[in-house]
């Protein structure tokens, strides 16, 4: 068994036990965007065709806080967001 005893302890230190994780400099994700950027960020009709229906649901709930529903088209979630855009004015 000697063998085996010194195969086993190649393989296992005591030194991992001993490895302290540090924590990360950075502890939380960085989402935080700056409001006022956000708060004013409208886009424009041309400019929301080119995102895509995700991207566009994602910019109406974090810009503007208005859920679309995704199962529309592309076409009816813009007409959408810019009714309710004007309905907040």
């Amino acid at each position: 068994m000697g063998f085996f005893d010194s195969f086993i302890k190649l393989f296992t230190t005591s030194d991992i036990d001993q490895v302290a994780i540090k924590p990360s400099a950075i502890t939380e994700p960085i989402v935080k965007v700056a409001k006022a950027k956000v708060d004013n960020m409208v886009l424009k009709t041309a400019e929301l065709k080119k995102l895509t229906k995700k991207a566009l649901d994602v910019h109406a709930s974090t810009v503007h806080g208005i859920q679309l529903d995704g199962r529309q088209t592309k076409d009816n979630m813009i007409k959408e967001l810019n009714k309710e855009l004007k309905g907040k004015k």
